[in-house]
């Protein structure tokens, strides 16, 4: 496929750089501190339907070089547009992918920030009638043992589900929408690879407590920093093109509560 706008680079060069940024905020995140990137697997070696390993390296560096664990490989799943066209669709030798990684790493796990219960998502009706009938009512041995349930097993009423390391969040966005229409009538360039915000709420509640510290060094259109601050979190964000700064300000307008400081540079 082709490179985005920013350019294309080898995997050592894109390794290089993501631990180059990362390294500082990793020597400052306070013990069970969390690292998230969003990664794309949708990236192919040169001329070829093969899967770049990119996302490996990346992987075993920040672990090798920088001292991060890797906790989990999130999916995230989404309404985004078929593709790879050149493999799947024209030469039809490839699939349509249908996610992307978050890829989540912790400097040190066993002290993890992390906390499902600040995210867990509505019971079915299925399963709360299940629990109310008394749960389990047989004893079951399945996989060869590997799971086991006794009788009266999930007869316990809970606040909701663990969030699985699958996550389903569209990639249509209204606040992505509205930035982007305010930064067209600013002439600005917008940022072409938002995340929702939704996702990144999700992310800062499971990932962060209240008024804890998050950080984003890629800020982009500010969507991690927006949702930190709608979460309670404090935050801090860099980024080095004007354009997505000054239409990222317009995220923070309407927050009059907020103590948001937006530095912008001066082009001379």
């Amino acid at each position: 496929g082709r490179h985005r706008a920013s350019g294309g680079t080898t995997e050592t060069e894109y390794t290089d750089f993501i631990t180059r940024h990362i390294e500082p905020i990793v020597k400052n995140l306070v013990p069970g501190g969390n690292v998230v990137l969003s990664v794309s697997p949708d990236i192919f070696e040169e001329g070829s339907p093969s899967q770049s390993l990119y996302l490996e390296r990346l992987t075993l560096a920040l672990c090798d070089r920088v001292g991060l664990r890797l906790m989990n490989r999130i999916v995230w799943t989404s309404n985004k547009a078929p593709g790879p066209v050149e493999w799947a669709a024209k030469r039809r030798v490839q699939l349509h992918s249908g996610y992307e990684y978050l890829l989540w790493f912790c400097n040190e796990p066993l002290k993890c920030l992390a906390d499902n219960r600040r995210e867990l998502e509505p019971h079915t009706e299925r399963h709360l009638k299940f629990v109310s009938s008394g749960g389990v009512k047989q004893a079951r041995v399945n996989s060869d043992g590997a799971h086991r349930q006794v009788v009266g097993a999930y007869s316990n009423p809970t606040a909701g589900k663990i969030m699985r390391n699958v996550v389903n969040v569209p990639n249509t966005c209204a606040s992505q929408r509205e930035y982007k229409r305010r930064a067209r009538e600013l002439g600005l360039e917008a940022h072409g690879a938002p995340m929702p915000l939704k996702l990144a709420q999700k992310l800062i509640r499971f990932m962060t407590a209240a008024e804890q510290l998050v950080v984003d060094p890629f800020g982009g259109s500010m969507t991690t920093g927006l949702a930190a601050e709608k979460e309670g979190r404090r935050w801090a964000s860099t980024e080095l093109v004007y354009d997505y700064v000054r239409g990222a300000a317009e995220r923070f307008t309407g927050n009059s509560d907020s103590d948001v400081e937006i530095n912008l540079p001066v082009v001379v």
